[in-house]
């Protein structure tokens, strides 16, 4: 939108918003508004007209004082960048002004995100038509540590992978320590994605409580499934226990062995499984 048309469509919902102010209304003289883009800022003419609280015609069309374009640049760099980084970016790149900083930022991206939350996907028209097939969803999550002193030092991420046969897979996160409904979330997305308010869903965790609590959570059911990496760690475990055994006697020492031994055969088996999953799916 060029800067005329925007002027004109601000000026447009100006005179109707003032034509509906009753004549009795007091007004102040026109007054310019500050709005930003990536090419600078520019002033717009607003007049305030007072009934029994101000009236601010331009609040409602842009309450960031941010066009629309530029916000969405804003956004953009914030969700691969940090905010000081991102910031550092647009003042080397673009005429911002001198008070622009990773604080004004960081305000814009969280508003952004907040409207995000607000808006509830909407169910996918054809997988609803389609017959119900098998879903899997993936859930783990990791710390985020912080180099300040604040009060904050760390934050979890909780990320996800929501995928069927012959569909393209679904990438998902958010800050587990900042939101909360994490279940509401999950199962928000999956029956939009799915088209069905009770898919066949199986859950891929590391075990935490965390995890294990968004299966919980959900408004239908889900088979949980722990996965490779966690399954191979706890076998870990049980081989480090073993192996620390100090037998004495020769019936504790055949004891070892043979727990020794069908430890071995359980990861041997998990690699035969492993490797028969990767060609069925290579080929399959």
């Amino acid at each position: 939108m060029s800067y005329v048309n925007f002027i004109e469509s601000v000026s447009a919902a100006t005179a109707g918003i003032r034509s509906r102010i009753i004549a009795h209304a007091t007004s102040k003289p026109c007054l310019a508004r500050s709005i930003s883009d990536a090419h600078g800022s520019f002033l717009a003419p607003a007049n305030r007209h007072y009934l029994e609280l101000p009236i601010l015609p331009l609040a409602p069309l842009l309450p960031e004082r941010a066009t629309p374009e530029w916000q969405l640049l804003q956004a953009q760099l914030c969700a691969g960048l940090s905010y000081r980084r991102a910031a550092n970016i647009l003042r080397e790149f673009l005429p911002v002004s001198a008070k622009f900083n990773h604080v004004t930022l960081r305000n814009r991206t969280l508003r952004v995100g907040q409207r995000i939350d607000g808006v509830s996907p909407s169910i996918d028209p054809v997988a609803s038509k389609a017959p119900k097939v098998d879903w899997s969803i993936a859930i783990d999550g990791g710390f985020v540590r912080g180099v300040g002193q604040g009060e904050q030092r760390n934050f979890e991420i909780l990320t996800g992978r929501l995928a069927a046969p012959n569909t393209n897979p679904y990438v998902f996160a958010w800050v587990g320590s900042q939101s909360t409904g994490a279940a509401k979330r999950v199962s928000t997305l999956v029956r939009a994605r799915t088209g069905h308010h009770a898919p066949n869903l199986v859950i891929v965790t590391d075990g935490a409580n965390n995890t294990l609590s968004i299966r919980e959570g959900l408004p239908f059911p889900a088979t949980p499934i722990l996965d490779w990496f966690h399954i191979s760690m706890k076998i870990r475990h049980l081989e480090q226990f073993v192996q620390g055994l100090r037998p004495s006697t020769e019936t504790e020492r055949a004891t070892k062995n043979l727990l020794m031994a069908d430890l071995g055969k359980i990861r041997s088996g998990i690699k035969i499984r492993k490797s028969l999953i990767r060609r069925c799916a290579r080929y399959c």
